[in-house]
């Protein structure tokens, strides 16, 4: 990089520890908040694509809106349909049921939003959205304490959607545009074996219905046990080759 800050492209901010998702974007937005003063911050994941014309969107949708805080666009993983981009703010029930890939597909219908919620709309107001790519209100994102750096990985979305609520503000989704994910595929290589990531996705829910949704004593119990069958389910599937 040039010595000349005006010439500077590329910034390698450095942590001493690997505190995983959360921690180091929060690192990053806080430095170009606070060091940089950028008022709009890109979360992008290395394995995502979008134009620049999806940011420059994603940044007029939060500076139009002084409501939102986080606004993001339509993945498009390239399957035969759009992934799951943003869903509603869940109870502890729901979010179990979400978090069990066959309660996940029979309860579908309670779990997300229908699709006719986003049909005829420009943009919309959802609960939460994907990880791999959003645009954060800097000054809102660092007031609300950002990610909760006590999870390493997976839940950070529900996390910074049940903060953004609280403080009042808003999570919006731009419907008619889109930006391209591969699909976990730098998780994957980090862990290959399903059962290693359910694993670490299944403390992190823990944490995430203890400390946000408030489940006591019995609804933990619940969910160690409909964990430990979701666990039984993903090591059988693995062992026969179906993921």
């Amino acid at each position: 990089c040039s010595e000349d800050d005006n010439f500077r492209k590329f910034m390698l901010v450095c942590s001493d520890k690997n505190g995983g998702y959360g921690a180091g974007n929060n690192l990053g937005v806080k430095y170009a908040y606070e060091v940089l003063g950028a008022e709009y911050v890109i979360i992008s994941n290395p394995d995502v694509s979008f134009s620049e014309e999806c940011a420059w969107r994603l940044v007029e949708a939060l500076s139009e809106d002084d409501e939102a805080a986080v606004a993001s666009a339509m993945m498009d993983d390239g399957s035969k349909g759009l992934q799951q981009t943003a869903w509603m703010m869940r109870s502890w029930f729901f979010e179990l049921l979400n978090s069990g890939p066959l309660s996940r597909r029979v309860f579908k219908k309670y779990l997300n939003y229908d699709r006719e919620f986003f049909e005829g709309k420009d943009k919309v107001y959802v609960g939460a959205v994907h990880g791999s790519l959003l645009c954060v209100d800097a000054d809102k994102f660092v007031s609300c304490g950002g990610y909760d750096e006590n999870i390493f990985l997976y839940c950070e979305e529900n996390v910074l959607g049940f903060k953004m609520k609280n403080a009042g503000y808003k999570t919006v989704l731009i419907t008619d545009l889109s930006y391209k994910h591969e699909g976990s595929s730098t998780i994957k290589r980090s862990m290959s074996a399903m059962t290693q990531r359910q694993r670490i996705r299944q403390s992190s829910e823990r944490y995430y219905y203890r400390n946000y949704l408030k489940a006591g004593v019995l609804k933990m119990a619940f969910t160690h046990v409909f964990q430990a069958v979701v666990l039984l389910e993903t090591c059988i599937a693995q062992t026969l080759g179906k993921i």
